[in-house]
């Protein structure tokens, strides 16, 4: 829109500069051709207008160049998933009252943030006049991205990621150590080395307790790490994580072939 907007300004300038040219020229034979003081004072006239036209030409072009310049304020922070940027491109916004921000990203993906006052540095609450209330860096969800495959990508403050996977499947990071884990719906413990690439299973699984609830026969198993997996007699599965997140995956109704994922946690908005 601005350089359809410079064209036209460009084109009306023109316009104008060719009609002022022709309105300079005298037509030979008529009263305009005879050297008059009125005719003299007209000239001088028109030969200030292109001089003024100049001057505005370039509080023109700059104010131009101000419109195209970009707001840096209004550009989002780059979110880098297996090395793309997923704030390229179109995105639809929603903000709730509760401080929610949803944002849908290009590829289909939802983030959710909270919208929130940046925690007070320790230089500033140290003596008794302040108190820090807040939790530790590695406890605190900066935001959550759910994919169109249904996982949950969770980036804490202290810049590691922790993902929610709808079998079970639990991923995080240790930036410290360069290194990431992978506990697997029978838990196998993979530990993976960002340096060298090299892949190695713990010997000891986590372990994993098993019951039945005798009202609708579904199996419980509750994973060492806190992870609660619920098969229930229909083929329904749900995963509830440690933060409370719920995974909940069924048939499709109607006899239709495949699953339908639901993932829901309490202050979110619910995914399907």
């Amino acid at each position: 829109m601005i350089d359809g907007a410079a064209s036209v300004v460009g084109s009306v300038m023109e316009s104008e500069r060719k009609d002022s040219a022709a309105a300079k020229a005298p037509v030979e034979g008529t009263a305009e051709s005879k050297p008059t003081e009125a005719s003299a004072a007209a000239v001088g006239a028109q030969d200030e207008k292109p001089q003024d036209q100049a001057e505005a030409e370039p509080a023109q072009k700059e104010e131009e160049e101000i419109i195209e310049e970009e707001d840096p304020e209004l550009k989002n922070p780059a979110i880098q998933i297996d090395g793309h940027d997923m704030t390229m491109g179109s995105k639809l916004t929603f903000t709730f009252e509760q401080g929610l921000v949803v944002q849908i990203q290009p590829n289909g993906d939802v983030m959710q943030q909270f919208a929130q006052n940046k925690p007070l540095a320790k230089s500033t609450v140290k003596g008794n006049n302040l108190v820090q209330d807040q939790l530790p860096d590695n406890l605190i969800e900066q935001h959550r991205i759910i994919t169109t495959n249904g996982e949950i990508i969770k980036q804490m403050g202290d810049g590691n990621f922790l993902i929610y996977f709808s079998d079970g499947t639990l991923t995080y990071s240790d930036k410290r150590k360069g290194i990431w884990y992978t506990i697997n719906p029978v838990g196998v413990k993979r530990v993976r080395r960002e340096k060298d690439g090299i892949v190695t299973d713990e010997v000891q699984r986590l372990k994993i307790e098993t019951k039945i609830d005798p009202e609708t026969s579904a199996t419980l198993k509750i994973r060492e790490d806190g992870v609660l997996t619920v098969e229930y007699v229909d083929s329904t599965h749900l995963i509830i994580m440690p933060d409370g997140t719920n995974i909940l995956r069924k048939k499709r109704a109607g006899g239709e072939a495949g699953t339908v994922t639901f993932i829901t946690k309490d202050g979110f908005v619910p995914i399907r």
